[in-house]
C-alpha cells in the first residue's frame, strides 16, 4: 500500500570490534510480476546464496510452497558507512 521503504545492507560477518561497513537507504519498492524477471532475480539470489536452489525457486513461489514475492527497490538516498574510509562514525550520503 505504501511504496516508500527503508533498507540496510551489511556484512553479517563483521565483528563488534571491526571497522563498520554498510549501507542504509530509502526509496520506493515495486513488486515484480514478470515471470522472466522473477526467474532472473532468483538466479542472482541463488548464485549468491548457493545451496537453497531446491527451495527458493520459481516453481515453489508459483505453487505457494514458499510465501515470497520479488521486489525492485529504486533508491532515492544512500548512506554509506565506511569507518575504514571515513573514520569513526564516518558516512557519506548520496541523493539520487
Amino acid at each position: 500500500m505504501n511504496k516508500t521503504v527503508a533498507f540496510s545492507i551489511s556484512d553479517t560477518g563483521q565483528k563488534v570490534t571491526d571497522k563498520k561497513v554498510g549501507i542504509q537507504g530509502t526509496g520506493t519498492a515495486e513488486e515484480i510480476r514478470n515471470v522472466e524477471k522473477i526467474k532472473a532475480m532468483l538466479s542472482l539470489w541463488n548464485a549468491t546464496n548457493s545451496g537453497f536452489e531446491s527451495v527458493i525457486n520459481f516453481e515453489n513461489i508459483k505453487n505457494k510452497v514458499i510465501k515470497s514475492k520479488t521486489y525492485r527497490i529504486t533508491p532515492t538516498e544512500l548512506k554509506f558507512f565506511n569507518e575504514e574510509l571515513y573514520g569513526p562514525e564516518g558516512i557519506e550520503v548520496f541523493k539520487l
